[in-house]
Protein backbone atom coordinates (compact mmCIF):
# COMPACT_ATOMS: atom_id res chain seq x y z
CA UNK A 1 0.00 0.00 0.00
CA UNK A 2 1.59 3.85 -1.35
CA UNK A 3 1.89 6.02 1.50
CA UNK A 4 -0.50 8.54 -0.04
CA UNK A 5 -3.24 5.76 0.70
CA UNK A 6 -2.35 5.33 4.12
CA UNK A 7 -2.47 8.82 4.86
CA UNK A 8 -5.63 8.67 3.26
CA UNK A 9 -7.43 5.75 5.07
CA UNK A 10 -5.70 7.06 8.54
CA UNK A 11 -7.63 10.72 7.81
CA UNK A 12 -10.59 8.66 6.94
CA UNK A 13 -10.56 6.78 10.23
CA UNK A 14 -10.25 9.79 12.14
CA UNK A 15 -13.23 11.25 10.32
CA UNK A 16 -15.48 9.07 11.09
CA UNK A 17 -16.43 9.88 14.46
CA UNK A 18 -16.79 13.52 13.98
CA UNK A 19 -19.02 11.97 11.16
CA UNK A 20 -21.40 9.79 13.47
CA UNK A 21 -21.49 12.71 16.00
CA UNK A 22 -23.06 14.36 13.18
CA UNK A 23 -25.60 11.93 11.78
CA UNK A 24 -26.16 10.06 15.11
CA UNK A 25 -26.72 12.75 17.18
CA UNK A 26 -28.35 15.31 15.20
CA UNK A 27 -31.22 17.00 16.67
CA UNK A 28 -34.95 15.97 15.11
CA UNK A 29 -36.05 17.40 11.57
CA UNK A 30 -37.48 20.49 11.40
CA UNK A 31 -41.55 19.92 10.86
CA UNK A 32 -42.57 20.64 6.94
CA UNK A 33 -45.38 21.19 4.74
CA UNK A 34 -46.22 18.44 2.32
CA UNK A 35 -49.07 19.54 0.05
CA UNK A 36 -52.46 17.56 -1.66
CA UNK A 37 -54.98 17.41 -3.78
CA UNK A 38 -58.35 15.37 -3.75
CA UNK A 39 -60.83 15.40 -6.47
CA UNK A 40 -64.28 14.72 -4.97
CA UNK A 41 -65.73 14.41 -8.92
CA UNK A 42 -67.23 16.37 -11.31
CA UNK A 43 -67.13 18.81 -12.52
CA UNK A 44 -63.61 19.59 -11.67
CA UNK A 45 -63.11 23.16 -10.47
CA UNK A 46 -66.03 22.84 -8.20
CA UNK A 47 -65.03 19.66 -6.54
CA UNK A 48 -61.02 20.53 -6.41
CA UNK A 49 -59.82 20.30 -2.56
CA UNK A 50 -56.40 21.05 -2.08
CA UNK A 51 -55.03 20.66 1.29
CA UNK A 52 -52.00 20.82 3.37
CA UNK A 53 -50.35 18.58 5.80
CA UNK A 54 -47.58 19.14 8.78
CA UNK A 55 -45.75 16.33 9.34
CA UNK A 56 -43.76 17.67 12.99
CA UNK A 57 -40.63 17.52 13.95
CA UNK A 58 -39.33 13.83 14.93
CA UNK A 59 -41.69 12.65 12.19
CA UNK A 60 -38.80 10.54 10.36
CA UNK A 61 -37.56 9.26 13.84
CA UNK A 62 -40.59 8.38 15.01
CA UNK A 63 -41.20 6.33 11.45
CA UNK A 64 -37.89 4.80 12.28
CA UNK A 65 -39.01 3.45 16.01
CA UNK A 66 -41.98 2.18 14.84
CA UNK A 67 -43.93 4.80 16.95
CA UNK A 68 -47.05 6.12 16.35
CA UNK A 69 -48.74 9.81 16.04
CA UNK A 70 -52.04 11.04 16.60
CA UNK A 71 -53.54 13.38 14.13
CA UNK A 72 -55.82 16.21 13.96
CA UNK A 73 -57.99 17.51 11.22
CA UNK A 74 -58.21 21.73 11.83
CA UNK A 75 -60.57 23.07 9.56
CA UNK A 76 -60.19 26.82 9.14
CA UNK A 77 -63.19 29.72 8.60
CA UNK A 78 -64.52 32.03 6.11
CA UNK A 79 -61.87 34.36 4.38
CA UNK A 80 -59.17 32.04 6.02
CA UNK A 81 -57.29 29.04 4.71
CA UNK A 82 -54.53 26.53 5.91
CA UNK A 83 -51.76 28.74 6.21
CA UNK A 84 -53.68 31.45 8.09
CA UNK A 85 -55.14 28.90 10.22
CA UNK A 86 -51.62 27.57 11.32
CA UNK A 87 -50.26 30.76 11.90
CA UNK A 88 -53.56 32.07 13.84
CA UNK A 89 -53.68 29.29 16.24
CA UNK A 90 -49.70 28.20 16.05
CA UNK A 91 -50.76 24.51 15.91
CA UNK A 92 -48.06 23.58 13.98
CA UNK A 93 -45.62 24.67 16.90
CA UNK A 94 -47.51 22.56 19.08
CA UNK A 95 -47.43 19.74 17.33
CA UNK A 96 -43.51 20.18 16.88
CA UNK A 97 -43.64 20.13 20.92
CA UNK A 98 -45.99 17.65 21.23
CA UNK A 99 -45.77 15.01 17.91
CA UNK A 100 -48.90 14.63 16.33
CA UNK A 101 -49.73 15.40 12.31
CA UNK A 102 -52.03 18.27 11.60
CA UNK A 103 -53.93 18.17 8.54
CA UNK A 104 -56.14 21.34 6.68
CA UNK A 105 -57.95 21.13 4.57
CA UNK A 106 -58.79 24.26 1.86
CA UNK A 107 -62.20 25.14 1.01
CA UNK A 108 -62.17 26.17 -3.06
CA UNK A 109 -62.93 29.82 -3.66
CA UNK A 110 -65.80 28.11 -6.00
CA UNK A 111 -67.62 26.26 -3.46
CA UNK A 112 -67.64 29.47 -1.53
CA UNK A 113 -66.58 32.89 -2.55
CA UNK A 114 -65.56 33.67 1.48
CA UNK A 115 -63.91 30.43 1.92
CA UNK A 116 -66.48 29.67 4.23
CA UNK A 117 -67.45 25.91 4.57
CA UNK A 118 -71.28 25.70 3.70
CA UNK A 119 -72.80 24.44 7.06
CA UNK A 120 -76.18 25.11 6.47
CA UNK A 121 -76.63 23.28 3.07
CA UNK A 122 -78.55 19.76 3.26
CA UNK A 123 -75.97 17.99 1.30
CA UNK A 124 -73.14 19.03 3.40
CA UNK A 125 -75.14 17.32 6.60
CA UNK A 126 -74.80 13.90 5.50
CA UNK A 127 -71.82 10.91 5.39
CA UNK A 128 -70.24 10.84 2.92
CA UNK A 129 -72.19 13.40 0.68
CA UNK A 130 -70.59 17.21 -0.51
CA UNK A 131 -68.20 18.97 1.78
CA UNK A 132 -67.88 16.44 4.73
CA UNK A 133 -67.43 13.27 2.17
CA UNK A 134 -64.55 15.62 0.95
CA UNK A 135 -63.31 16.27 4.23
CA UNK A 136 -63.41 12.30 5.20
CA UNK A 137 -61.48 11.35 2.11
CA UNK A 138 -58.86 13.93 2.54
CA UNK A 139 -58.22 12.45 6.01
CA UNK A 140 -58.30 9.54 4.68
CA UNK A 141 -56.41 9.65 2.35
CA UNK A 142 -53.46 11.63 4.41
CA UNK A 143 -53.79 8.54 6.96
CA UNK A 144 -53.16 6.07 4.40
CA UNK A 145 -50.24 7.69 3.06
CA UNK A 146 -48.86 7.62 6.35
CA UNK A 147 -49.77 4.51 7.29
CA UNK A 148 -46.91 2.98 9.50
CA UNK A 149 -46.72 6.05 11.20
CA UNK A 150 -50.56 7.37 12.45
CA UNK A 151 -52.33 6.24 15.25
CA UNK A 152 -55.83 5.67 13.97
CA UNK A 153 -57.03 5.48 17.67
CA UNK A 154 -56.05 8.95 18.28
CA UNK A 155 -57.72 11.29 15.60
CA UNK A 156 -59.58 14.52 16.40
CA UNK A 157 -61.26 17.08 14.91
CA UNK A 158 -61.14 20.76 15.38
CA UNK A 159 -62.36 24.17 13.49
CA UNK A 160 -63.50 27.70 14.06
CA UNK A 161 -66.29 29.88 12.71
CA UNK A 162 -68.10 27.68 9.85
CA UNK A 163 -64.87 25.55 10.22
CA UNK A 164 -66.43 24.83 13.41
CA UNK A 165 -69.90 24.18 12.65
CA UNK A 166 -68.55 21.79 10.12
CA UNK A 167 -66.23 20.25 12.92
CA UNK A 168 -69.66 19.49 14.66
CA UNK A 169 -70.88 17.86 11.32
CA UNK A 170 -67.96 15.88 11.48
CA UNK A 171 -68.27 14.67 14.43
CA UNK A 172 -72.02 13.69 14.43
CA UNK A 173 -71.75 11.73 11.35
CA UNK A 174 -68.04 10.15 11.97
CA UNK A 175 -67.72 8.72 15.29
CA UNK A 176 -65.93 5.74 14.52
CA UNK A 177 -63.07 8.40 13.41
CA UNK A 178 -62.63 10.87 15.81
CA UNK A 179 -61.90 10.29 19.62
CA UNK A 180 -63.30 13.77 19.95
CA UNK A 181 -63.77 17.17 18.56
CA UNK A 182 -63.63 20.90 19.70
CA UNK A 183 -65.80 23.42 18.44
CA UNK A 184 -64.36 27.00 18.33
CA UNK A 185 -66.80 30.21 17.59
CA UNK A 186 -68.89 28.20 15.52
CA UNK A 187 -72.31 26.65 16.32
CA UNK A 188 -74.12 22.78 16.05
CA UNK A 189 -74.63 20.20 13.70
CA UNK A 190 -77.70 21.11 11.19
CA UNK A 191 -78.26 24.45 13.12
CA UNK A 192 -79.53 25.81 9.78
CA UNK A 193 -80.71 23.88 6.54
CA UNK A 194 -81.05 26.85 4.47
CA UNK A 195 -79.11 29.66 3.42
CA UNK A 196 -82.05 32.23 5.52
CA UNK A 197 -81.54 30.30 8.43
CA UNK A 198 -77.82 29.81 8.03
CA UNK A 199 -77.73 33.98 8.63
CA UNK A 200 -80.35 33.86 10.82
CA UNK A 201 -77.98 31.33 13.64
CA UNK A 202 -75.17 33.96 13.48
CA UNK A 203 -76.91 36.87 14.17
CA UNK A 204 -79.18 35.56 16.88
CA UNK A 205 -78.30 31.77 17.33
CA UNK A 206 -79.87 28.40 15.69
CA UNK A 207 -83.88 28.40 16.09
CA UNK A 208 -83.54 24.79 16.02
CA UNK A 209 -84.14 22.55 19.16
CA UNK A 210 -80.21 21.20 20.46
CA UNK A 211 -82.24 18.15 21.78
CA UNK A 212 -83.43 17.84 18.16
CA UNK A 213 -80.85 18.12 16.87
CA UNK A 214 -78.73 16.16 19.01
CA UNK A 215 -81.00 13.21 17.95
CA UNK A 216 -80.01 14.16 14.47
CA UNK A 217 -76.60 13.81 15.62
CA UNK A 218 -77.10 10.38 16.71
CA UNK A 219 -78.53 9.59 13.68
CA UNK A 220 -75.83 10.55 11.09
CA UNK A 221 -73.66 8.29 12.62
CA UNK A 222 -76.11 5.71 12.93
CA UNK A 223 -74.97 2.52 14.10
CA UNK A 224 -71.43 3.85 14.70
CA UNK A 225 -72.38 6.26 17.07
CA UNK A 226 -70.68 6.55 20.45
CA UNK A 227 -69.99 8.90 23.17
CA UNK A 228 -68.08 11.93 21.34
CA UNK A 229 -66.09 14.27 23.85
CA UNK A 230 -66.77 18.08 22.58
CA UNK A 231 -64.47 21.20 23.68
CA UNK A 232 -66.64 24.62 22.73
CA UNK A 233 -65.17 27.83 22.92
CA UNK A 234 -66.66 31.16 22.31
CA UNK A 235 -65.90 34.96 22.90
CA UNK A 236 -69.03 37.09 24.95
CA UNK A 237 -68.62 39.62 22.31
CA UNK A 238 -68.46 37.20 19.25
CA UNK A 239 -69.95 39.84 16.46
CA UNK A 240 -69.96 37.47 13.84
CA UNK A 241 -71.37 34.37 15.32
CA UNK A 242 -73.86 35.03 18.11
CA UNK A 243 -72.62 33.48 21.62
CA UNK A 244 -75.88 31.68 21.81
CA UNK A 245 -74.95 29.54 19.34
CA UNK A 246 -71.78 28.20 21.68
CA UNK A 247 -74.29 26.74 24.41
CA UNK A 248 -76.42 25.32 21.64
CA UNK A 249 -73.56 22.78 20.23
CA UNK A 250 -72.72 22.08 24.13
CA UNK A 251 -76.05 20.84 24.73
CA UNK A 252 -76.41 19.59 21.56
CA UNK A 253 -73.84 16.91 22.54
CA UNK A 254 -74.98 16.30 26.07
CA UNK A 255 -77.83 15.14 24.56
CA UNK A 256 -75.78 13.12 21.67
CA UNK A 257 -73.91 11.65 24.97
CA UNK A 258 -77.39 10.65 26.67
CA UNK A 259 -78.51 8.69 23.49
CA UNK A 260 -74.80 6.92 22.42
CA UNK A 261 -74.47 5.48 26.22
CA UNK A 262 -77.27 3.40 25.85
CA UNK A 263 -78.87 3.73 22.64
CA UNK A 264 -81.95 5.59 24.34
CA UNK A 265 -82.81 9.04 25.08
CA UNK A 266 -83.69 8.62 28.48
CA UNK A 267 -81.60 11.07 30.34
CA UNK A 268 -79.20 8.77 31.11
CA UNK A 269 -76.52 11.24 32.01
CA UNK A 270 -76.97 12.63 34.51
CA UNK A 271 -75.13 16.29 35.58
CA UNK A 272 -74.88 17.60 39.40
CA UNK A 273 -76.25 21.40 39.88
CA UNK A 274 -74.63 23.32 42.62
CA UNK A 275 -77.29 22.68 45.61
CA UNK A 276 -76.20 18.65 45.33
CA UNK A 277 -79.46 17.86 43.10
CA UNK A 278 -79.82 16.14 39.84
CA UNK A 279 -81.01 17.41 36.97
CA UNK A 280 -81.25 15.98 33.60
CA UNK A 281 -80.75 16.72 29.56
CA UNK A 282 -83.88 17.76 29.15
CA UNK A 283 -83.82 21.34 28.38
CA UNK A 284 -80.60 23.37 28.42
CA UNK A 285 -81.79 25.50 31.12
CA UNK A 286 -82.27 22.82 33.62
CA UNK A 287 -78.98 21.36 32.51
CA UNK A 288 -76.26 22.42 34.85
CA UNK A 289 -72.76 21.82 34.51
CA UNK A 290 -71.31 19.44 36.87
CA UNK A 291 -68.57 21.83 37.65
CA UNK A 292 -67.72 25.36 37.00
CA UNK A 293 -64.77 27.33 37.13
CA UNK A 294 -63.91 31.14 37.30
CA UNK A 295 -60.60 32.55 36.20
CA UNK A 296 -60.51 36.45 36.93
CA UNK A 297 -58.93 38.71 34.35
CA UNK A 298 -55.82 40.17 34.44
CA UNK A 299 -53.85 42.85 33.14
CA UNK A 300 -53.33 40.95 29.69
CA UNK A 301 -55.74 38.42 29.88
CA UNK A 302 -60.01 38.27 29.70
CA UNK A 303 -61.44 36.82 32.33
CA UNK A 304 -63.65 33.13 31.14
CA UNK A 305 -65.69 30.28 32.92
CA UNK A 306 -64.83 26.88 32.75
CA UNK A 307 -67.82 24.29 32.62
CA UNK A 308 -67.80 20.84 32.34
CA UNK A 309 -70.45 18.08 32.29
CA UNK A 310 -69.23 15.35 33.61
CA UNK A 311 -70.08 11.23 33.33
CA UNK A 312 -72.64 9.80 35.90
CA UNK A 313 -69.49 8.56 37.47
CA UNK A 314 -67.55 12.19 37.28
CA UNK A 315 -64.58 10.02 36.01
CA UNK A 316 -65.43 11.27 32.27
CA UNK A 317 -65.90 14.92 30.75
CA UNK A 318 -68.56 15.07 28.13
CA UNK A 319 -68.85 17.92 26.94
CA UNK A 320 -66.47 21.23 28.37
CA UNK A 321 -66.96 24.86 27.59
CA UNK A 322 -64.96 28.00 27.61
CA UNK A 323 -66.60 31.47 27.22
CA UNK A 324 -64.56 34.20 27.58
CA UNK A 325 -65.71 37.47 28.62
CA UNK A 326 -65.33 40.69 25.92
CA UNK A 327 -63.57 38.15 23.05
CA UNK A 328 -65.29 38.97 19.66
CA UNK A 329 -65.03 36.34 16.57
CA UNK A 330 -61.53 35.24 17.24
CA UNK A 331 -59.42 32.38 17.99
CA UNK A 332 -58.33 32.40 21.91
CA UNK A 333 -54.85 33.14 22.97
CA UNK A 334 -53.81 33.18 19.08
CA UNK A 335 -50.89 34.67 17.52
CA UNK A 336 -50.73 38.68 18.56
CA UNK A 337 -51.39 41.10 15.44
CA UNK A 338 -53.67 38.87 13.49
CA UNK A 339 -56.82 39.23 12.16
CA UNK A 340 -59.24 36.81 14.01
CA UNK A 341 -56.67 35.82 16.90
CA UNK A 342 -57.23 37.48 20.52
CA UNK A 343 -53.78 36.81 22.38
CA UNK A 344 -55.85 37.93 25.54
CA UNK A 345 -57.72 34.95 25.16
CA UNK A 346 -56.66 31.22 27.24
CA UNK A 347 -54.71 29.56 25.07
CA UNK A 348 -57.21 27.86 22.72
CA UNK A 349 -54.22 25.19 20.99
CA UNK A 350 -52.93 24.60 24.28
CA UNK A 351 -56.38 23.51 25.83
CA UNK A 352 -57.37 21.50 22.89
CA UNK A 353 -54.77 19.53 22.88
CA UNK A 354 -54.50 18.55 26.53
CA UNK A 355 -58.40 17.73 25.82
CA UNK A 356 -57.73 15.75 22.98
CA UNK A 357 -55.03 13.56 24.20
CA UNK A 358 -56.70 12.38 27.20
CA UNK A 359 -58.71 10.10 24.66
CA UNK A 360 -58.97 7.35 22.80
CA UNK A 361 -61.63 5.92 20.22
CA UNK A 362 -62.15 3.00 21.91
CA UNK A 363 -63.01 4.80 25.15
CA UNK A 364 -60.05 5.39 26.95
CA UNK A 365 -60.00 7.73 29.11
CA UNK A 366 -57.74 9.71 31.40
CA UNK A 367 -59.58 10.16 34.60
CA UNK A 368 -60.57 14.10 35.37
Amino acid sequence: MSSNRTRHLIRLLLALPLLCASLCFAGPAAGQWKDGLYIAGWPFLLNSYAYKVWLPSGYDASLLAGRKLPVMLLLHGCTSDPENMAEVSRMNELADREGFIVVYPRQPILRNPMRCWNFYQPENQARDSGEPGAIHAILQEVMSAHSRVVDRQRVYVAGISAGGAMTATMAACYPEVFAAAAVHSGGMYKAATDPLHGLETLLTGSSADPDVRGQDAWECGGRRARLMPLLVFHGTADVVVNPKNGKQVAQQFVQLDDIADDARDNDSVPFQDPAGQVSYDDGFKRNLPSRTESIPATADKHAYRKESYLSADNTKILVQMYTIDGMNHAWSGGKPGMLFSDPQGPDASRITWDFFKAYTLDGNVVPR
